[in-house]
């Protein structure tokens, strides 16, 4: 499975001075309070146990997630990180809107001497490429849509009964229009 072929450098994202120096350990969130606060207040995010962890980030701290000119980034989020839950949650203070990730990372993250971690990630890189290549089999069968796609369950009047796309059938739900994976071929 995609899951088990997943390793800690997939998520070795996070960035200080230019080199990776942690890694992500949990779902971010977007924080955006409706009003300006008066102070901060105390944001505690799970970590996931399923995300595999590089031994050497043994540190928790948050990180701030930005997007500049279409580029993302995860930074160490500065000031006094706790954990709660036996260090199952990791805790920042927070006042500004932005979207805040549990992490972990190096000890020592600033000092010259830090090296960059290994990250990136071929599992996801053999996956982007396959989704590439599907969408190039749709676009070659003549699909002149504008790339969006039906969720499970969801219908539509604009795909035919009869129609087959390789990999995709219209199932039973035909009628309503509702689109079912083929089975794939041994």
């Amino acid at each position: 499975s995609l899951a088990a072929s997943i390793s800690y450098e997939c998520y070795s994202v996070v960035t200080s001075g230019g080199k990776t120096v942690g890694q992500l350990v949990g779902d971010c969130v977007i924080f955006s309070p409706a009003v300006a606060l008066d102070g901060s207040l105390e944001l505690c995010l799970a970590k996931t146990s399923t995300v595999p962890v590089n031994p050497a980030f043994k540190e928790p701290t948050m990180s701030l997630k930005e997007v500049k000119d279409g580029k993302t980034t995860f930074s160490v989020l500065s000031g006094v990180i706790t954990t709660k839950s036996s260090g199952a949650s990791i805790c920042a203070k927070v006042k500004s809107a932005g979207t805040y990730c549990p992490a972990a990372r190096y000890t020592d993250y600033t000092s010259a001497s830090v090296v960059s971690a290994t990250s990136g990630c071929d599992a996801i890189a053999s996956v982007s490429e396959s989704i590439a290549s599907s969408a190039q089999v749709l676009k070659d069968a003549g699909y002149t849509g504008d790339g969006t796609f039906l969720q499970a369950g969801a219908t539509t009047s604009t795909i035919a009964p009869s129609e087959k796309v390789k990999g995709v059938v219209i199932g039973d739900d035909a009628a309503a229009g509702v689109a079912s994976p083929s089975p794939s071929p041994a």
